[in-house]
Formats: structure tokens, sequence, C-alpha cells
């Protein structure tokens, strides 16, 4: 694979959950502020184990629309994804350009110590 897309990108997660702010700060206070139920937060498990999370908030409790809420800190998540991803690829390519090994199975230190050892380099 030498592109990223958007089905990719939607392949990799593997569990995909949503907490208002009000609720996370219920597990350290008994009174969290009313105020906090402006924020939503959208947690996505990668299929790699990975977390990454995205954030969305509105300016007063009046504006709040859970669905958008959502929508938002779902897609600010979904962008941590190209970000990482975009970056393992450019790393990717990289090597191959540059006819580097490529350890599949990632941990690429340990890989090339192994293919140096091999080779008489180490």
């Amino acid at each position: 694979m030498n592109k990223l897309t958007p089905e990719y990108i939607e392949s990799l997660i593997e569990e995909e959950h949503y907490v208002s702010g009000h609720d996370a700060a219920k597990v350290k206070s008994d009174n969290p502020s009313e105020e906090l139920k402006r924020a939503t937060i959208c947690i996505l498990k990668l299929n790699n184990g990975a977390i990454v999370t995205g954030a969305s908030y509105v300016a007063t409790l009046d504006n709040n629309d859970p669905i958008r809420g959502r929508q938002a800190a779902r897609q600010r998540a979904l962008e941590e994804i190209w970000k990482l991803e975009g970056y393992a690829l450019t790393v990717k390519l990289h090597k191959l350009h540059s006819n580097m090994p490529i350890n599949p199975d990632g941990g690429d230190a340990e890989y090339f110590a192994n293919v140096m050892k091999t080779e008489g380099q180490l």
C-alpha cells in the first residue's frame, strides 16, 4: 500500500466509545459541573491496540446537540489516525526507496540489529 484511504482508516477501528465531559468527571467527583455536558469525547481502539481520542465542545448547553458532538469528536479522533498512519506510511516508503529492510511486525530497531548481525556489520 502506498496511499491511505478513508476506507483503510475506518478498517483500523476495532472499538468506538463516547463519553460526555460530565460523565467522565463523575469518576472523580460526586457532583461535577453541569457545564461539563458541553464536551464530548470519542475514544477509538485500533486493531493494533492503539487508542486515539478526539473531543468536541459547544459554547453553551443550549447549543449542545449530542449527535453533532459525537460526529465532531469522532472526526477529530480520525484526524489523529490519519497523522499516525501517514507517518507510518512515510517511514515505510522511505525504507523502500532507500533499499532498507522492512520488518513486517514493527519493532524495527531489533530487526535492523539482527539484519546487521547476519550481514556481519555488528
